[in-house]
């Protein structure tokens, strides 16, 4: 039997129980955010935290310029890109319970982890919880 984190529904479930919970902690202790009062504790928080989880929301905003500004050839081409992307990651989802490799799994992990952040973000400005974690425990014969 495959692990919970081995299984794409699971594992987004998993990640964004975490970063709801996650998020919850560091804006109840947001002072820890202030550079001037705990420097690199907070730059860290900051950037291996705080800004991961707005990737997403980065995303999206990066997919909604390139669509209104579709008319330069920069943009058609980043919009080009970021289709193939998607396109490639939409075909991870299809093909992950086969043995896919590259090029689909990659980016279809790139964006189950995205999809989780945005989600944690969500549950948690909209201030629900997830309840009380319990481990799976595999009880062996002694």
């Amino acid at each position: 039997m495959p692990l919970a984190q081995d299984r794409a529904g699971a594992m987004l479930r998993m990640k964004v129980r975490i970063v709801s919970k996650d998020l919850r902690g560091l804006l109840a202790h947001s002072s820890l955010l202030n550079p001037l009062r705990h420097g690199s504790l907070a730059v860290a928080l900051w950037s291996h935290k705080l800004l991961r989880w707005l990737v997403p929301y980065f995303l999206l905003g990066l997919l909604a310029s390139n669509v209104a500004l579709h008319g330069g050839a920069f943009f058609q081409l980043t919009l080009l890109l970021q289709a193939v992307f998607y396109a490639l990651a939409l075909a991870g989802f299809a093909l992950r319970n086969r043995a896919a490799g590259l090029p689909w799994s990659v980016p279809f992990s790139f964006c189950l982890v995205n999809s989780a952040a945005l989600l944690g973000v969500l549950k948690c400005l909209g201030g629900k919880t997830s309840g009380q974690w319990k481990p799976v425990r595999k009880h062996s014969a002694a």
